[in-house]
């Protein structure tokens, strides 16, 4: 845990307008705000943060920006918009049907290629034969670019799924919409709106377990709080008209 004045390195893992998550070097994660302009970080930066002082919550401050690898950003004629920084490969995924942009990819390119990033061109939707045909001619100009390391284009499709792929459709399908939106018509049918939509507020607490428990995603104690407050006001919203009835008897 940190202390007040100890200064740690983190990897930034998450920015949500002017706050960031922060990755400890224990795994942790700490919601964290720059301290200034000169703080500003994006998506995979190395930073020195610092914890609030002893009182003052949880959250912490970026102190500094290490260096950086490279940048990948967005720029037009009115401003630069950074994304992420300290970039291994950049994959740019584009469909069959409907037709992609040739304007979008070059940009793209042209990002990868300004940063020193090593992009990967994956074609989706192999399965679509004469559109993929059409759209992987399209492309022949690119597989020949590069000079002596042409890029690199995938093509992809439901030939290349295998079983955890398929289980995943199978999942969002058959789990989450067959029998996930069944399961709600069916309250909604015998019991009133205003006791059912409440228990909405659940999905994001099951999906942080579940992240827990599949992906191993760490469960800072900021993340047991929320989950916490939203499970007690849930217990408040049931359980309230029962207390308020047993009272007034």
């Amino acid at each position: 845990m940190a202390t007040h004045n100890a200064q740690q390195e983190g990897l930034v893992v998450a920015t949500h307008g002017r706050h960031c998550v922060v990755e400890t070097s224990d795994g942790q994660q700490r919601i964290c705000h720059p301290r200034g302009k000169k703080s500003q970080a994006v998506v995979g930066d190395r930073v020195r943060w610092q914890g609030a002082a002893p009182g003052q919550g949880e959250e912490g401050t970026i102190e500094k920006v290490l260096e950086r690898r490279n940048l990948f950003y967005r720029q037009d004629e009115i401003r630069t918009k950074s994304f992420a920084a300290n970039i291994d490969q950049v994959l740019i995924l584009i469909a069959a049907e409907p037709v992609f942009s040739e304007s979008q990819l070059a940009r793209a390119l042209i990002a990868a290629e300004a940063a020193h990033i090593q992009p990967l061109i994956a074609l989706n939707k192999r399965d679509l034969t004469e559109p993929f045909a059409r759209a992987w001619e399209r492309l022949a100009p690119y597989r020949r670019m590069g000079g002596a390391h042409p890029y690199e284009v995938l093509a992809l499709g439901l030939a290349q799924a295998d079983a955890v792929t398929w289980a995943a459709v199978a999942w969002q399908s058959v789990g989450n919409t067959i029998f996930g939106y069944g399961v709600w018509a069916w309250l909604l049918a015998r019991y009133p709106a205003a006791t059912i939509s409440p228990f909405s507020l659940l999905v994001p607490v099951f999906g942080m377990g579940a992240s827990a428990v599949v992906l191993a995603e760490p469960l800072p104690p900021w993340k047991l709080l929320a989950a916490g407050l939203i499970m007690a006001g849930l217990a408040l919203n049931l359980l309230w008209p029962h207390v308020s009835r047993a009272w007034r008897s």
